[in-house]
Parts: C-alpha cells; sequence; structure tokens
C-alpha cells in the first residue's frame, strides 16, 4: 500500500467523561495517542477508513469480500481503534455497536467490518451492528487496552462506533469510509494502455502509440486482445486515507472480452470494484467513454464528474435511442460528494459518450481548456475551400473524392449543412455564438465557471448511421477531441485532411501543447471510436487531501 505507516497507541488515554472510552485517529497524524487534541476532534472530525478492496493474499478477490485479515500487508489496510483501560473497574455488560448515520441504501452493517481481539469479525456483514464484549475480555480490560480493526466496505459510507456499559453510552467515533475519487486528464500519466491483435493496421498503431508515450515519458503497457475498447471497460480513480493511498480499477458495466484483463488488475496494493450490481444488459451509456472528469477549479478542488445521463426532448421528424447512464451510477458519485455531477444530453449520439464531443487537456501554465467538437466550425472551413479540393482516399467509404462532395450527402432527409447545424445546435444552441443554458457548451461553463476564452473548438463533422429516422450520430472525419492527453502531449487522431489539423496543432502549440497524430482509420474510427476510446491512463492522484 502506497505511504502505508504503522499506528502506535499510547498505552493509557488521557481519560474520558464516562467509564469508558474509544480512541482512534481523529486528528488523521497516523497514530492513536489519546491526547487531548486528540479527544477534542472526535466530535468534530471522523476516524478515516480505507475500501480495503485490493487483494492482498492473492486469491483474485478483493479482501473486504472476507471476514479475515489476508496477511500482514493486509493488516495495514485496517484502521486500528482502542477501548482505553478505565480508571476503575468495569462492572456491568460492555457493547460496541454500529448505528447508521445516513439513508444511503446500505446497512450499517454493510458500511465497515469490525475485527475483534482474537482477528474474528464482530460485528460486519457475518455476524450483526452489535457485540458484546465476553467477560474474558472485560478481565483483559482492566489491565490494557483493548484493540480492534476496522475496514472499509463500501465508499463514501458512515457510522458511528459507539461503546456502551449497561445500555448507557459512554463514548463514540464518527467512522467514515473514504470516498472513490475518479482522476482528470490534467493529472499527470504514470501508464497509458492499448490493445493488439494479429493484424497489420494493430502493429502500426501500437508501434506508433509505444512512441508517442515514450515521448511524454508515460509508460506503455500493451494487452494482446482483440476486443480494443479498453477506454470502455474501464475507469482508474483512486481512494486515500490520511495513512493510505490506493488506485483503484473501476469496472464499468460491459462485459466483453476485456473484461478479465480488467479483473486481472486486482493485485496487492491495486483495488477493483464494480460500483453497485449492475443490470442484466448493458447499455453503451454505461462504458467508461461516458464517464469523465473535469480538471479541478477554486470551486471544485477535484473537479467534476460529467456523463451523458439526460434524455433528449422529442423530435418532430425523427426519433431517438434514448438511453442514459445507469442510475447506479449516478447515484454512487453523487454520494461521493466531492465531484458532484454535471448531467449532459448524448442520447443523440449512435455510441453516445461525452468523449466523442468533450475533452479537457492542461496546459504549460498549469491552466487548462476545454476542446469542443464543433460542426459550425468544420463546415466553414469546407466553404473557404475551391469545391474541387481533393480528399484523401480513406474518405472514398462516404463516397465523396472532393470537398464539394460532401454537399451532396444526406443525413436524416436533411441537407449535409442542415443535420450537422442540427448537430452543432445540440452542442451549442440554436444559436452557436450566444449558447442557451441547454447546450452541452453553456451547461459545462456554468458548471465550471469558465470564461468563453477557456473553450476552444475542433472542427469535427458528423454523418448519421442506421435509419433515416432515428438519431445516431458518429464523426465522419476522426474525431480529434477523442484523445488521450498526457501531459504536454495529446496523442490525436490524424484526420487525414490539413484544413482540420492546422487550427488544432496551431491551438495546442501556443499553449505549450505537443500534438502527435496517430492513424487509427482503420481499428478504431471506422468502428465508432478513435485514440481516447482505445487507450487508458493510470494518472498520479490528486496532491490535495480531500479531508482538507
Amino acid at each position: 500500500m502506497i505511504g502505508a505507516v504503522i499506528l502506535v497507541f499510547a498505552l493509557q488515554g488521557v481519560g474520558h467523561s464516562g467509564s469508558l472510552d474509544l480512541d482512534g485517529d481523529t486528528d488523521r497524524n497516523g497514530i492513536i495517542d489519546g491526547t487531548s487534541g486528540e479527544e477534542s476532534l472526535e466530535a468534530k472530525n471522523s476516524l478515516i477508513v480505507l475500501n480495503n478492496c485490493d487483494d492482498d493474499d492473492r486469491d483474485s478477490r478483493p479482501d473486504n469480500q472476507d471476514n479475515v485479515v489476508n496477511g500482514s500487508a493486509d493488516r495495514t489496510d485496517f484502521e486500528p481503534i482502542v477501548l482505553r483501560r478505565p480508571q476503575s473497574v468495569v462492572s456491568g455488560v460492555v457493547v460496541l455497536r454500529l448505528v447508521n448515520l445516513s439513508d444511503d441504501g446500505f446497512q450499517e452493517r454493510q458500511k465497515v467490518r469490525v475485527l475483534g481481539v482474537g482477528g474474528a469479525e464482530i460485528m460486519g456483514p457475518s455476524t450483526s451492528s452489535m457485540y458484546a464484549l465476553k467477560s474474558a475480555e472485560v478481565k483483559e480490560l482492566a489491565t490494557r487496552d483493548l484493540t480492534f480493526l476496522v475496514e472499509g466496505l463500501e465508499f463514501a459510507t458512515s457510522v458511528k462506533i459507539a461503546v456502551f456499559l449497561d445500555q448507557v453510552e459512554q463514548d463514540e467515533l464518527i467512522v467514515e469510509v473514504a470516498p472513490f475519487l475518479l482522476v482528470p486528464h490534467s493529472l499527470r500519466a504514470t501508464n497509458n494502455r492499448v490493445c493488439h491483435f494479429n493484424d497489420p493496421e494493430s502493429d502500426t498503431f501500437v508501434r506508433s502509440f509505444r512512441s508517442a508515450c515514450a515521448k511524454a515519458g508515460v509508460e506503455a503497457t500493451v494487452i494482446e486482445e482483440g476486443d480494443v475498447w479498453i477506454q470502455d471497460e474501464l475507469t482508474w480513480g483512486f481512494t486515500e486515507t490520511p495513512r493510505l493511498k490506493l488506485p483503484v480499477a473501476l469496472h464499468m458495466h460491459r462485459e466483453r472480452a476485456l473484461a478479465d484483463d480488467v479483473r486481472r488488475l486486482l493485485k496487492p496494493d491495486i483495488g477493483y470494484f464494480e460500483a453497485f450490481a449492475h443490470p442484466s444488459t448493458p447499455n453503451s451509456l454505461d462504458y467508461g467513454g461516458n464517464l469523465e472528469v473535469t480538471p479541478p477549479s477554486p470551486r471544485f478542488p477535484f473537479g467534476r464528474v460529467y456523463y451523458g445521463s439526460l434524455k433528449s426532448q422529442g423530435d418532430p421528424v425523427n426519433a431517438y435511442n434514448s438511453r442514459a447512464i445507469d442510475r447506479g451510477y449516478q447515484g454512487f458519485f453523487k454520494r461521493q460528494k466531492l465531484q458532484e455531477p454535471i448531467d449532459l444530453c448524448t442520447d443523440w449520439l449512435r455510441v453516445g459518450h461525452v468523449d466523442e464531443i468533450i475533452s479537457f487537456v492542461p496546459k504549460a501554465d498549469g491552466s487548462y481548456m476545454l476542446l469542443l467538437a464543433s460542426p459550425k466550425l468544420a463546415l466553414e472551413i469546407l466553404r473557404d475551400l475551391p469545391p474541387a479540393t481533393p480528399l484523401d482516399e480513406r474518405y472514398r467509404r462516404y463516397n465523396v473524392r472532393t470537398v464539394g462532395d460532401f454537399f451532396n450527402l444526406r443525413y436524416l432527409l436533411r441537407s449535409f449543412e442542415s443535420y450537422n447545424m442540427d448537430v452543432d445546435a445540440k452542442l451549442y444552441g440554436a444559436d452557436h455564438d450566444r449558447p442557451d443554458p441547454g447546450s452541452i457548451k453553456r451547461r459545462l461553463m456554468t458548471a465550471l465557471d469558465l470564461a468563453e476564452s477557456d473553450v476552444h473548438e475542433v472542427p469535427t463533422l458528423f454523418e448519421n448511421v442506421g435509419t433515416n429516422r432515428v438519431w445516431a450520430a458518429v464523426a465522419l472525419n476522426p474525431g480529434m477531441v477523442n484523445l488521450s492527453s498526457m501531459g504536454r502531449f495529446s496523442l490525436i487522431a490524424e484526420p487525414f485532411f490539413p484544413a482540420f489539423k492546422e487550427p488544432l496543432e496551431s491551438l495546442l502549440s501556443r499553449a505549450g501543447l505537443t500534438p502527435s497524430f496517430i492513424d487509427d482509420w482503420e481499428i478504431y474510427h471506422i468502428s465508432q471510436g478513435e485514440v481516447h476510446c482505445g487507450s487508458n491512463q493510470l494518472r498520479d492522484p490528486f496532491a490535495r487531501k480531500w479531508w482538507q
């Protein structure tokens, strides 16, 4: 476990107004010392415990799915609490009790597990919410402190552990299981994962991917797997207590070939979990590409989660495949409290993911900028080019050879221009230059206190796939917004259209960033995804401590 510190216990506390005194590390200095300062903080500070979801005994199960300590390494993942030896002899029944503090859908014994002096569970899922000390333990308490171990079971939940003597409460500790935090693109990437399979196009892509990661100083991990959409199967975050810091893999509800690779990430010092009990049928909006987090801001120092969760309003001509990210995810991230979610509408997209149209990238000066796909800008660029301007031969799959040929396309019974401006309205509102409150741009600007200068448009054309009656938009040119950010380096889909590439290249260069364009056409683009969909970054956690 990163940053593990062994707790030290004083032999005798400073005393308590009741007969019995229950102590924990409420001053959050890694030591249960029983000082008056620590005692005075019990009413104000919680005892923070870890959701013990790594695998120290390597049995392929998170350690908190059993009711024992899985070796010496696992023991450091528990948070001790100390029942102090009283000043006078205890006469009566001593009881420890878990008390629920909030209606968050969990019973108190589902939130934490408490192990007794002998190392067995005394309160928790397989026992109960109350434990009466045995006579031998009460006798032992007359000569020394008793130490119990607390293990977290569910992120961002809390209980009270109280000690009673003959049904009269003597002392209590508020116990809080640390939250799960997503990590934004603005934090340093340490590892970037990609899938490889037996195909010349995959060989070429992975070589370029490795080269770009090397330039960025980021370790590249290559997984031999034909299911290339690793961003959709996995989202990285972390959890932290005053003593411990744990990277955690959130397994998204997708359940395809990559599922086993993600489950194998579970090991000592790497956590793994599923946010809720998944329904039987996956929905593409429950994949990782539809779950992102913004960089930090003064009002939101840990950023804000954002996802496609709003359903489109009725269309007099065309229908929508009305979908939203599962309420289980919505409830989970609302419960974490520190990264208040932003609700966006993405069900008009064929895949439906926020990473198709939105990206945040760090700037060299430490700030960041929001990149938004812009059909209007793309159309303006097309109109400024001679209609006979030739296109890369790859675009022939759309039956276009020149710029002018784009304008002969039709989607949803609309002209090419009308269709793309309708897509633009979903991003910017009916008036592109003055986005209305319901538009994606205005929602993000309002939620994050962004200035107009923080938002930058990336030329992106869209096509509609499927029938002429249902909205199913995907990027027609390789979507450059759907990028893999690695600090000053960004790995971006090559659009094979200089007039689109040059504005973004210039923008990033002015911000002190180095764009690396990569050919993802055959493996990702024509399958309705891009570089971000096919990569997955492990990043440093926030330096700021969430409990501060």
